[in-house]
């Protein structure tokens, strides 16, 4: 007698070489934490850095923070840290602006007006 499931689809995992740490070659787990910079809203001096996770992270504080460098209570900006990093580096990667041709006003009305292309 066949048994009752012979012909259901059976999911072996991939094979994973012992010799491989536990968590090397396995599907990336997305990114829960996140690390927060905090500043001082009037010189940008860093008061400190935290982790948090995605679901918990609160950019926008009215929270007042002892800054060393202003020797005061001051607003605290929050930001994500390496963020201004990664926003120059992409922009970085943007292709350059063609060269643009110097011509005067008047030089640009005589063209114009001539049936030239501008």
């Amino acid at each position: 007698m066949m048994p009752r499931y012979a012909n259901a689809l059976v999911c072996i995992p991939p094979h994973r070489d012992p010799a491989t740490p536990a968590g090397k070659g396995d599907v990336a787990m997305p990114i829960n934490d996140v690390t927060i910079v905090r500043r001082c809203a009037k010189c940008r001096y860093e008061i400190g850095a935290m982790t948090v996770k995605k679901d918990n992270m609160r950019l926008m504080t009215s929270e007042l923070a002892w800054c060393e460098a202003c020797g005061s209570d001051v607003p605290e900006v929050r930001d994500i840290a390496e963020r201004e990093e990664t926003v120059a580096a992409e922009q970085a990667s943007y292709p350059g602006n063609p060269p643009v041709a110097d011509v005067s006003s008047v030089e640009f009305r005589r063209r114009r007006n001539s049936g030239i292309s501008v």
